[in-house]
């Protein structure tokens, strides 16, 4: 890896990647794939895949929160009920699509 510039913080040498990844993070990453999937209304298939995707990276988030303390801090952490939060959203719009893709396919069908 090329290092273009590096920046010393707290006795750790950081890559300009690294303070991108840091400004980034992983929940402005998955509002930005929520907000492309509200605009892809008419592809309805596309919108099924990004929320199971979307719904892995909570996985995959909710994982790290309790990784990286303990369990009884992860428990009262208030980033818990966001995650449950929106596992309990992705689940209701993934089934909102499919019953609309089911209503569309039963009126093709009457054509």
């Amino acid at each position: 890896m090329i290092v273009i510039s590096q920046f010393l913080y707290q006795n750790h040498i950081l890559v300009i990647s690294d303070l991108i990844l840091m400004i980034i993070s992983f929940s402005e990453i998955l509002a930005l794939l929520v907000l492309i999937n509200i605009f892809l209304f008419k592809k309805s298939k596309v919108q099924i895949i990004i929320l199971r995707i979307l719904f892995l990276a909570m996985i995959f988030g909710l994982i790290n929160l309790f990784d990286e303390r303990s369990l009884e801090t992860s428990l009262s952490d208030p980033g818990l009920f966001y995650f449950i939060f929106s596992f309990v959203l992705i689940i209701m719009s993934i089934r909102s699509i499919k019953k609309d893709q089911a209503i569309i396919s039963s009126s093709n069908r009457l054509r």
